[in-house]
């Protein structure tokens, strides 16, 4: 092999490896900008629930709930009670979904709930699977993914990632 071919070798090898390179720099900044994107949505859910509102909605989910009969689902709580428990409902679905969706990821969701969603879930799982009975078809299971996830995570992992000693 004469120089000439070594050296067009050499150009093609680091050609190949400059463009593989690139591709996972590109990649790496797809991924970013879409979080970057999506994060903003995670942070306004948050506000929105970091309210007043929210704290007497998980105390009458977690305190009061069980008072009410299952029976007739989560539509034969009175509108006021019904209010709340869709609210909650609603704000663990939206969690779920950023998490089934990959814009956060399981331990953001830890972090900031722990165990609430878990107690929260076990109240109104009953409720959710009465009326998933009632209407025909399944309720909640993205909430329930979410709880079950909750439930297994490594909290040593999660603080080794989120850097706490």
């Amino acid at each position: 092999m004469d120089f000439s071919n070594a050296i067009s070798i050499l150009s093609l090898v680091i050609s190949l490896i400059a463009l593989v390179i690139s591709a996972f720099v590109s990649l790496r900044q797809i991924a970013l900008m879409r979080h970057s994107n999506l994060l903003p949505a995670f942070v306004n859910l948050l506000q929105e629930f970091r309210s007043g509102n929210y704290y007497s909605q998980q105390d009458f989910i977690l305190y009061e709930l069980h008072n009410y009969p299952v029976e007739k689902g989560y539509s034969g709580l009175d509108p006021d009670a019904r209010t709340q428990f869709l609210l909650i409902f609603d704000y663990m679905a939206s969690m779920a979904g950023l998490v089934s969706f990959g814009v956060i990821n399981i331990y953001h969701v830890y972090a900031i709930y722990g165990y609430v969603f878990q107690d929260m879930w076990a109240q109104m799982q009953p409720f959710i699977e009465k009326e998933g009975e009632l209407k025909g078809y399944r309720i909640g299971f993205v909430v329930d993914d979410l709880c079950r996830k909750l439930s297994s995570v490594d909290r040593a992992a999660m603080m080794r990632e989120m850097r706490i000693e």
